[in-house]
């Protein structure tokens, strides 16, 4: 099993983290004094469908020390996915940014309460194929390419299928659910927590986009196989 821990907790003080597989008995609680926040990124593989409990310790010499911080249930499909945690912040560009749109505006502060995961790259051919049976993409020769030419209605007969296949398999719980994010989830999920232009900054001339993402100028007008820019700060790709 691989974790990422950066930027995982804010604590008031020392604090030491490890990631378990686990059976969750009573519901974990955050212990009261240490406010601990959970941060987006978390990004956890291992056995589908597997249950980790994510566990602290104040002090290492003690025997027996380590308790329940949180359990995260790693989801079932072929994935990877990020966690993003709930919080807030502020949806639309400011009116002095480069290049702003009209329907980009005005800002907002939105407040998402409840997290949810997020798969780390765009959905492949490979994983539409696998639900749907084939792939309607116009740019083939490599499945690890993002499925295009998809209509919203497909995306979303997608992720219903997606669900009832995995539910019928019992790999996700009933009340779980694949679906697309809304618009408010996806701004928030790319943003991570920046204010900037881009998530990797202002970079008015352009210049580091190439590093991020593909476009008219990098992309030879074709469409690459997923992972092969730089990720956003909570491990987003594309």
């Amino acid at each position: 099993m691989k974790t990422r821990m950066s930027n995982l907790i804010r604590l008031p003080s020392l604090l030491c983290l490890a990631v378990w597989a686990a059976v969750p008995g009573a519901s974990a609680q955050t212990p009261a004094g240490l406010e601990v926040q959970l941060y987006p990124g978390l990004s956890i593989t291992g056995a589908v469908g597997t249950v980790y409990s994510i566990e602290f310790v104040t002090d290492l010499s003690q025997t027996n020390a380590w308790r329940c911080l949180e359990f995260l249930r790693l989801p079932a499909t072929n994935y990877l996915w990020v966690f993003i945690a709930p919080g807030s912040f502020r949806m639309g560009s400011p009116t002095n940014e480069v290049d702003r749109l009209d329907d980009e505006g005005p800002q907002t502060v939105v407040t998402l309460t409840k997290g949810f995961y997020m798969a780390k790259y765009k959905v492949t051919q490979t994983d539409y194929q696998w639900v749907t049976g084939s792939t309607p993409s116009v740019f083939t020769g490599d499945f690890n390419r993002p499925v295009e030419t998809v209509s919203w209605e497909d995306a979303t007969n997608y992720c219903a299928r997606l669900t009832q296949r995995e539910r019928g398999a019992r790999l996700i719980r009933t009340n779980s659910v694949y679906r697309l994010p809304t618009e408010a989830e996806w701004e928030y999920a790319c943003r991570a927590w920046t204010s900037t232009r881009f998530s990797y900054g202002d970079d008015p001339g352009y210049t580091s986009l190439a590093n991020y993402a593909w476009y008219l100028d990098n992309s030879g007008r074709t469409t690459h196989p997923v992972g092969q820019k730089l990720p956003n700060p909570w491990g987003l790709y594309d």
